[in-house]
């Protein structure tokens, strides 16, 4: 997928990151399409965090550009759901799983104020859609690792995202749970373009060929499927 599409979705050109004064990404090339799947491995500080926080824009390149496209022309931004890495440590936090996917539409409604009889339903969906349904007002810390994976999952979902990051979606996952991720994977990836991020190259090679290794620069791994 680094290589050109005709009707592309992101474009990452000559992109050079730095963090904590320490260059972690170098001329970073790649283009991705409208729906497909790509995988992303590599190693710890290889720099894999910090390119899906440049392509959400939650960190600025120290030079290259980043283009966003809808229907082949650029644009200012796109619809991104995401998944980051677990770090929720404090369970007494006063949420619930609903309000978390609700929390999904910040940022990408055109008007603020409160969640409508709509938007409550679309969320309601979303958690029967990952499996959550019977979990709707319960506080989100008082779920399992895998549970609140579901739900955050959900929450990246909310805004019909174009482009769906997702940093160690298995983390916490049993066997069963980990199936039922990457068939979801497989689906969503025919209605958007769906970047996933693992240590796990076996469920990157159960969802993909395009696989990509960041460990500072890029490296493109071929699998036969």
């Amino acid at each position: 997928m680094s290589t050109v599409a005709p009707f592309p979705l992101l474009r990452l050109s000559h992109i050079w990151a730095s963090y904590d004064q320490r260059c972690v990404l170098e001329d970073i090339n790649m283009e991705l399409p409208t729906t497909g799947l790509l995988g992303i491995s590599g190693p710890n500080g290889g720099g894999k965090t910090t390119l899906i926080k440049l392509i959400l824009g939650l960190h600025k390149p120290d030079s290259g550009q980043i283009t966003y496209y809808t229907d082949g022309r650029p644009c200012d931004r796109l619809r991104m759901g995401y998944l980051p890495q677990q770090h929720l440590s404090d369970r007494r936090f006063p949420i619930s799983v609903l309000e978390v996917v609700l929390s999904g539409l910040l940022g990408h409604r055109r008007i603020l104020g409160r969640y409508s009889r709509a938007d409550r339903q679309i969320a309601l969906d979303m958690l029967s859609d990952v499996g959550m349904a019977d979990y709707a007002q319960v506080p989100i810390g008082q779920l399992s690792g895998g549970q609140r994976q579901r739900a955050l999952l959900g929450r990246a979902l909310m805004c019909q995202p174009q482009l769906l990051l997702l940093d160690e979606p298995t983390t916490y996952f049993d066997v069963q749970a980990r199936e039922w991720l990457l068939n979801k994977m497989k689906e969503l990836s025919r209605q958007c373009m769906v970047v996933m991020v693992s240590h796990e190259i076996q469920d990157l090679q159960a969802l993909t060929s395009h696989i990509i290794e960041i460990n500072h620069r890029l490296r493109t791994i071929n699998i036969d499927l």
